[in-house]
Order: C-alpha cells, then sequence, then structure tokens
C-alpha cells in the first residue's frame, strides 16, 4: 500500500508498531549462490543484514537526539512531546530493494505515564523541519475528535434503518449537521475560542426545542464552563 502511494507521488505519514523491522543501514540483498550440487537452486532474495525493532531502536537513542516541540494548545494546556526523526531503511523479504523511509519517533507525557508513537514517512530531507512532521503525524486526533463530536453531540451512530438509502440519508445529514457545527466555531472563534460542539447543541437545544426562552441561561452556563477552562489552563501553564 505504501508503495502504491509512493508511485502515486503523495505524501503519507504512515502510524505502524513498536515491533516493526527496520534497518539501521541500507541492507545488501542478492539471491545466495549455490555452493554444491545438492538440493534446489536457490531463488529466493537474502541479507546478512541484521534487522532491529523500532523499540529497540529507541532504547539505543542518546538524549541529545531528541527535540521538544510544540503540536498544538489543548483545550486546557499545551500540548508538547518530545521527538526524533531517523532515516531508515525498510525491507519486505521478496524484492531485491529496500526502501528508505523516514522513521518519526514521538513521546507524550500522559496520565498514565508515557505514550510513544511510531510512524513512517516518505517525505524528502529538508522538505518538513521536524515540528511540522510531528503536526502532521498528531492530526490523526482531529479526525478522532470530529468522529466523537459526530457520534455524542449529532447522532451519528444512532440510526435504525433496513437500507443503504436511509443510511446514506442519515449519514448526510450527520456531514450537514458537524459542517454547521464547524462554521458556528470559525464564525465565534474571537467571541468564544472554546466553543465546543457541546456548546452549540445546547444553544440549539436552548432556542429551538425548549418551551421557554432560557437562551441568555444557556450562554451564562456555558460562558462560566469556558471560563473555568481557562482558568485551569492558566494554573497548568504557572505550574
Amino acid at each position: 500500500m505504501l508503495g502504491e502511494l509512493d508511485e502515486l507521488e503523495q505524501l503519507f505519514i504512515f502510524d505502524i508498531h513498536a515491533n516493526q523491522h527496520i534497518y539501521i543501514n541500507k541492507p545488501e540483498i542478492a539471491i545466495p549462490v549455490k555452493t554444491n550440487n545438492k538440493g534446489r537452486t536457490p531463488s529466493r532474495f537474502k541479507t546478512n543484514s541484521q534487522s532491529v525493532e523500532v523499540r529497540q531502536l529507541l532504547l539505543s537513542l542518546p538524549e541529545d537526539a531528541w527535540e521538544n516541540v510544540h503540536i498544538r494548545n489543548g483545550t486546557s494546556e499545551e500540548i508538547k512531546a518530545k521527538a526524533t526523526v531517523l532515516n531508515v531503511h525498510v525491507w519486505d523479504g521478496k524484492s531485491d530493494q529496500a526502501i528508505e523511509r523516514k522513521l518519526i519517533i514521538r513521546k507524550n507525557k500522559t496520565k498514565n505515564g508515557e505514550e510513544i508513537k511510531y510512524s513512517f514517512s516518505n517525505a524528502f530531507d529538508n522538505e518538513f523541519t521536524l515540528e511540522e512532521l510531528i503536526r502532521m503525524q498528531a492530526q490523526r486526533y482531529f479526525i478522532e475528535q470530529s468522529f466523537r463530536d459526530a457520534k455524542q453531540e449529532v447522532g451519528m451512530s444512532k440510526y435504525q434503518v433496513r437500507g443503504w438509502l436511509a443510511w446514506h440519508h442519515h449519514m448526510a445529514m450527520v456531514m450537514m449537521a458537524t459542517q454547521f457545527i464547524l462554521l458556528e466555531k470559525l464564525l465565534h472563534i474571537e467571541e468564544h475560542p472554546l466553543l465546543s460542539a457541546f456548546d452549540v447543541r445546547e444553544i440549539i437545544i436552548h432556542t429551538y426545542a425548549n418551551k421557554k426562552d432560557d437562551i441568555k441561561e444557556a450562554l451564562q452556563i456555558m460562558k462560566n464552563r469556558h471560563r473555568q477552562r481557562a482558568l485551569l489552563k492558566d494554573t497548568q501553564i504557572k505550574t
């Protein structure tokens, strides 16, 4: 699959498992020469180079190999990480050439300890800075957040249908509602930078679904919630 993206000249950053095998130096690959008259003539490519798992490579990296990078501003704090990028080679065990990839490693501190992410990329040398690569690697967060908002706030997973046409109709409405929420967040980003999908949904409910007009109360509750999140963010930055 990654080879097909290479052929299409499409840039990718692809998450991999910690047990992914790589070669630090380009391996020499060849079909072994038959040394006697016994057995079949070798036809499969082999290499004498030793591969290592990416998690083993991680343990061998010196402290100065890591850089502190800023990923994004979270709802309550700045998201930072330690990261490094290395040129490595990957071989599928079948072809006559190993492919050079960039190995991106990111370490984040979490509530439960430390999270480590490994990714391959086909970016060229000096095409992107390390921080730009890490931000691209972290874009998965926004995709997952969009799906979470769609499921929790606009009913993406709440449907009862018996055919594809009804399912497509439901998903089209979900996408339209999600786009509306995004436009509202962009429209009010200066006035309410912490506006969330939950906030937009609550305001709509208080405006159109409730019999009594308590929109001012809903807005005040939202502002109080945003104020608490902002205070929490300031406290964490100071500490």
